[in-house]
């Protein structure tokens, strides 16, 4: 809790996005029901209830697990990894994102969320935030989001070679644990979603090409003109857009100053 309410006021005082006065967010573990290592994420109340908590539940590892397993996993999961994730998961990344669409005049957007837009923009969060300061630029933390973006490399290669390649079990956690860096446990895990989410698993890569690509695009565009809150409160309130719309957020209308954070309309 204390990472994400340093995460709060960093995006205020760094001036990333705009962000709603009063947060409605519980933290906790991922509750045991939910199988195996690594499993957490956020919840959100969604549009019905806008002002309801949202979820935000912490991955764990089982008291009872074998040492070698939770080893691995606290290492995975270490103070550096923590710190980079926060702004993917919190702010200004997918807390602050849903947050914004559950009050989407397009419930079709608050409802539908894309997994490439949506892991797309929180990937593209983590970047955000180091490049403004983040946790000092620690180097350790800058190294796990580049160990993350191999990770996201991994699954959507992976998910391909599955599917289209018959790759099985074996040979996935071989690759995983050999070019990705995957710690063992989580390769296992990898299986599995690759078999019942194969799509979503692409989208942290694919999404985020996507957002990385505008973000230099408008950063030259606009020059020593661009705002970084400007483009982040512009993407957030157009909610979830197919991808290849995101630039007519920024380019049908030129001359719109960019620290206006209303979003150019798309229907």
């Amino acid at each position: 809790m204390r990472l994400t309410e340093q995460a709060e006021q960093f995006v205020r005082d760094q001036g990333l996005a705009s962000v709603p006065e009063k947060t409605t967010l519980v933290v906790d573990l991922s509750p045991p029901h939910f199988a195996g290592a690594a499993v957490g994420g956020v919840y959100p109340a969604g549009p019905f209830d806008p002002e309801a908590d949202t979820l935000f539940y912490l991955p764990s590892v089982p008291d009872q697990a074998p040492e070698a397993q939770r080893e691995g996993f606290y290492r995975s999961f270490n103070n550096h990894f923590n710190a980079m994730i926060i702004p993917h998961e919190m702010f200004p990344g997918h807390y602050l994102q849903l947050k914004v669409a559950s009050r989407n005049p397009h419930l079709v957007r608050s409802l539908f969320e894309s997994a490439l837009h949506s892991e797309g923009w929180a990937t593209l969060c983590e970047r955000l935030a180091l490049e403004a300061g983040w946790d000092d630029q620690h180097p350790l933390t800058w190294l796990a989001h580049l160990r993350k973006r191999l990770e996201n490399a991994t699954r959507a290669y992976v998910s391909v070679q599955v599917h289209c390649h018959g790759w099985d079990r074996q040979r996935l956690e071989e690759f995983a644990v050999g070019e990705g860096l995957l710690a063992p446990q989580f390769a296992v895990n990898l299986w599995h979603r690759v078999i019942a989410s194969p799509f979503q698993l692409t989208s942290y890569f694919l999404g985020n090409r996507a957002f990385e690509a505008l973000y230099e695009a408008e950063r030259e565009r606009r020059g020593d003109g661009f705002r970084i809150r400007g483009f982040s409160d512009r993407i957030l309130e157009a909610g979830s857009v197919p991808l290849d719309e995101l630039p007519r957020l920024f380019t049908e209308d030129p001359l719109m100053p960019q620290d206006d954070s209303s979003a150019a309309s798309i229907s």
